[in-house]
């Protein structure tokens, strides 16, 4: 088992293999954002659109938290220092479509749910790279039947361990089929694929965290295992809070519809007690037309007698 980080070279420039797996992962996520605007019958030319807000806002963001939390902002424009946070990139990236969406007068959750899956696909491929990276390194592996590529991989010190990459690798896959195959074939809220894709990446990423030798701890956990329990508490609390408003606005509106359809029912209600108070009167006019007819037959034979 071994192999080199350098994919080829050109004239002398060296192409690494994890730039080449993020830009296939980049090109990979255009296309499946370009089809789902297409299936979502969205802006025509959503995907490219999104592609050039979200691409420099990922690679500025995954530098600063880089550099934030490595304390090595000095180096921020450095070309020594190879630093990126893949969980930086999709905050900056979100933010960044939020805001063009917000522009552009898009629905900012259709526009997120309509790139969750090219998220999804972008990180799978790119995750790849950390293999020849040789980053994402899990326990040692000494069984040997499972010394293989990419069930295993090298670490910087040639030792053979668990691929913590590959790993991720089948679980953004196994959620991408989920949010393609079932979530998006059913009726639901705007947002939901982006929610649901979000937290449940975070929540295996968190585990998975747990078995990467080659990462930093920040207090308890390590930094992405921070990141992951902020965004999964942010989208609870964004759904807790947006549901109590929706409850609240209801609330709001519920009693004015019911005294409308109240004035709607009481309406018929009147009319009828009218109508009836009218036929009333006029049973009572012709009761009393049949009573003068009564008595003027029984006057017409006095009449008749006097003439006798």
């Amino acid at each position: 088992m071994n192999y080199d980080n350098i994919a080829f070279s050109i004239g002398g420039l060296n192409v690494y293999w994890y730039a080449l797996f993020l830009a296939v992962g980049i090109i990979a996520a255009v296309i499946v954002v370009d089809i789902e605007a297409k299936r979502r019958k969205l802006y025509k030319d959503l995907a490219l659109d999104l592609c050039i807000v979200s691409l420099p806002c990922g690679l500025l963001g995954a530098r600063f938290f880089a550099c934030l939390f490595e304390g090595r902002f000095a180096d921020f424009f450095s070309s020594d220092y190879s630093g990126m946070m893949l969980f930086g990139a999709l905050i900056a990236a979100g933010i960044g479509i939020a805001v063009y969406s917000k522009i552009r007068k898009f629905s900012v959750l259709e526009s997120l749910d309509c790139v969750t899956l090219g998220m999804l696909t972008a990180i799978a491929i790119a995750r790849w790279g950390d293999l020849f990276q040789r980053v994402g390194c899990g326990p040692f592996v000494k069984a040997s039947w499972l010394k293989w590529i990419p069930i295993s991989m090298l670490n910087n010190n040639n030792e053979v361990c668990l691929s913590v990459f590959f790993l991720e690798f089948i679980a953004c896959v196994g959620i991408f089929l989920l949010l393609r195959l079932f979530i998006s074939r059913i009726k639901t809220e705007k947002g939901t694929e982006f929610f649901a894709g979000t937290a449940l990446y975070c929540f295996i990423v968190f585990f998975l965290e747990f078995l990467r030798q080659d990462r930093p701890v920040l207090w308890i956990l390590k930094t992405n295992q921070w990141f992951c329990l902020v965004i999964i508490i942010a989208i609870i609390a964004y759904l807790i809070i947006t549901k109590k408003m929706r409850t609240t606005i209801s609330s709001l509106i519920k009693p004015q519809s019911e005294m409308s359809a109240n004035a709607e029912d009481i309406q018929p209600l009147v009319e009828q007690d009218t109508a009836d108070t009218a036929d009333d009167e006029q049973d009572t006019a012709d009761t009393a037309d049949d009573e003068q007819d009564t008595a003027d037959d029984d006057a017409q034979p006095s009449e008749d007698e006097q003439d006798e």
